[in-house]
């Protein structure tokens, strides 16, 4: 059986570029990009993954979130949320929701990125 390795999210938005120069400035990931004009990009940090493709006009991007207050658009585990949450708040990000730890021992935060896409981070508590 093949060795299953990561996942990486798939995000169509509005504005490529704006969108990975976001995740770079704000969430502290670096990006690759394709297309003249950027129609695809990979932004990254440490192992972790998030492609973005423009949406062909008229386009509106479809969070989870939409369908359900609760859902997600990508979970990503981290080592240290609190930490995390500093360095976000330090960079002048809004969080969605504040590190707090739930009853299934994962302590969370919530970012929304600029098309309205939720991600959570979170660390195992156990």
């Amino acid at each position: 059986m093949g060795q299953l390795l990561n996942t990486s999210p798939y995000f169509v938005v509005n504005e490529v570029l704006v969108t990975a120069r976001w995740y770079r400035d704000s969430l502290g990931f670096q990006f690759s990009t394709w297309g003249d004009p950027v129609d695809f990009a990979v932004v990254f940090r440490d192992g972790v993954e998030i492609m973005l493709r423009g949406g062909k006009a008229p386009f509106e991007p479809r969070s989870n979130r939409r369908a359900d207050p609760l859902a997600l658009d990508a979970y990503v585990r981290v080592g240290d949320v609190d930490g995390l949450a500093a360095e976000l708040t330090g960079r002048g990000v809004a969080l969605t929701s504040a590190p707090v730890t739930r009853f299934y021992k994962m302590r969370e935060l919530e970012v929304t990125d600029p098309n309205g896409y939720v991600i959570c981070f979170a660390q195992d508590m156990t």
